[in-house]
């Protein structure tokens, strides 16, 4: 999907990737693939972190602890996990686990890392950045116009206000916050549509998923490689601008984190 084509391009520009995913034995065949892929020597390049979950709140606590203990600096971000077609069904706090996975649990894995991404910042303004030196990328989409989240409280606890097209307004909303918290701080925030890609993502769906449909919208969508594009840009951007970017430029390396929910990634 668009969280592993995001993670290959990202490798082969030279960043290290740690995946985030609730299904570790899934994403270690992902990263096995990806290395072979790109041709990365090393395995400590891309790697596995901890297990997370983004409809757990405890998963993504415990996750932010064990890789702040492993990376003190984080330098990008992208946030990429999404879903849509499930079932009604609610976190053990009352909160729709598409309104969960989309956006809060996101939402509190970017705040639970403050410390490495901020670190990140810090790192880069001693050395004399004028830029970013640390990014969050947030992967919303196109849905988001025609999206509204009048109420916040509606938003997370009923299930048909925090739709798909309403969690990707709410990633562009949290996108220009971090902005406005951290942006003096030297970090980048965006939040990017990558535009119509046919991904796992339609799998959760019986109609989508059913043979006629999969023919017209692998014709019809673009590659999820194709989708990265946006993405990578997003991710890279702050740092090219800076001479920060990782790989061919021969500025400093940057260590990126792609969290990716589900077995298929």
């Amino acid at each position: 999907g668009l969280g592993r084509a995001t993670a290959t391009a990202l490798a082969r520009r030279g960043a290290r990737v740690v995946l985030g995913c609730r299904d570790v034995a899934a994403a270690e065949k992902v990263a096995t693939a990806i290395r072979a892929e790109t041709g990365v020597a090393s395995d400590d390049l891309v790697v596995v972190g901890p297990r997370l979950d983004l409809a757990s709140d405890d998963s993504v606590r415990s996750f932010a602890r064990e890789f702040t203990s492993e990376h003190p600096r984080l330098h990008l971000l992208v946030n990429n996990a999404g879903t849509n077609f499930l079932k009604r069904a609610f976190t053990k706090s009352g909160v729709g686990v598409i309104a969960q996975i989309n956006f809060l649990g996101p939402a509190a894995l970017t705040r639970a890392l403050e410390a490495p991404i901020l670190a990140a910042a810090a790192e880069g303004r001693e050395k004399g950045g004028a830029g970013a030196d640390a990014n969050v990328v947030h992967v919303s989409s196109v849905t988001h116009r025609y999206a509204s989240v009048a109420s916040v409280p509606k938003f997370l606890r009923d299930w048909d206000v925090g739709s798909y097209a309403a969690t990707k307004l709410a990633n562009v909303m949290f996108a220009y916050e971090i902005a406005r918290r951290w942006g003096k701080r030297g970090v980048a925030s965006s939040a990017v549509d990558p535009g119509a890609v046919y991904s796992s993502l339609w799998n959760n769906d019986a109609f989508f998923s059913a043979r006629p449909m999969k023919a017209i919208l692998s014709f019809a969508y673009a590659p999820p490689e194709d989708g990265a594009v946006a993405v990578v840009m997003a991710s890279l951007a702050p740092f090219a601008r800076t001479g920060a970017a990782g790989g061919g430029g021969g500025g400093r390396s940057v260590r990126a984190f792609v969290s990716v929910v589900g077995a298929q990634l």
